[in-house]
C-alpha cells in the first residue's frame, strides 16, 4: 500500500514540476523589461540628436554624457538579466544594439562635437571639409544603426512568436 502512495505522489510531483516552466506572461514581462531599457537608451539618443541640432556645445555635452551613462547602465542591467528560458538571442540582440550606440557616442558623436566646436570657436576654420565630414558621420551613424536595429526587431518578433504573444508597436515608439 505504501508503494502505491509513493508512486502516486511521485507521478503527481513529476506532472506538477513539468508544468513549472515560464509562462507567456513571464515572456511578456521579460520583453517589457528589455523594451523599457531600450526606450530609456533611445530617449537619451533622441535628446542627444536634438542637442546636436542646436550646434551648441553647452547643450550637446550634457546630452552626450547622459547618453553614455544611460547606455552603460542599460548594458549592465541586461547583462545581469540574461536570457529567457535558456535562450539568449533576444537579450543578445538588444545588447548588440546598445553596444553600437555606445560606440557611436564615444566615436562618431564625439567627433561631430569636435567639428561643432570648431564651428563655434573658430568659424573661419570651419570649411567644406568639416561640413562634409560631419555629413559623412551622419551616414556612418545610419549605416551602423539600421542593420543592428533590424536584427533586434527580428529577435523580438521571433521571441514573441515563440512565446505566443503579439507586439504592440503603438506604445513603444
Amino acid at each position: 500500500m505504501k508503494k502505491k502512495y509513493f508512486y502516486t505522489f511521485a507521478l503527481l510531483a513529476l506532472v506538477l514540476l513539468s508544468q513549472c516552466g515560464p509562462t507567456t506572461q513571464d515572456a511578456i514581462d521579460y520583453n517589457d523589461e528589455l523594451i523599457a531599457e531600450e526606450l530609456l537608451v533611445i530617449d537619451r539618443i533622441n535628446d542627444l540628436d536634438n542637442a546636436m541640432a542646436t550646434w551648441n556645445p553647452k547643450e550637446i555635452e550634457p546630452a552626450l554624457d547622459a547618453a553614455k551613462v544611460q547606455i552603460d547602465k542599460s548594458i549592465k542591467i541586461l547583462e545581469g538579466l540574461g536570457g529567457f528560458d535558456g535562450d539568449n538571442s533576444f537579450v543578445d540582440a538588444c545588447l548588440e544594439l546598445f553596444k553600437v550606440f555606445k560606440s557611436q557616442v564615444n566615436d562618431e558623436y564625439a567627433e561631430q562635437l569636435g567639428i561643432i566646436k570648431i564651428y563655434n570657436d573658430t568659424p573661419n576654420s570651419y570649411t567644406t571639409v568639416e561640413e562634409n565630414r560631419y555629413n559623412a558621420i551622419n551616414d556612418i551613424l545610419d549605416e551602423e544603426y539600421y542593420p543592428v536595429f533590424d536584427k533586434f526587431s527580428v529577435a523580438q518578433e521571433d521571441f514573441a512568436d515563440k512565446w505566443g504573444f503579439m507586439l504592440d508597436y503603438s506604445s513603444n515608439y
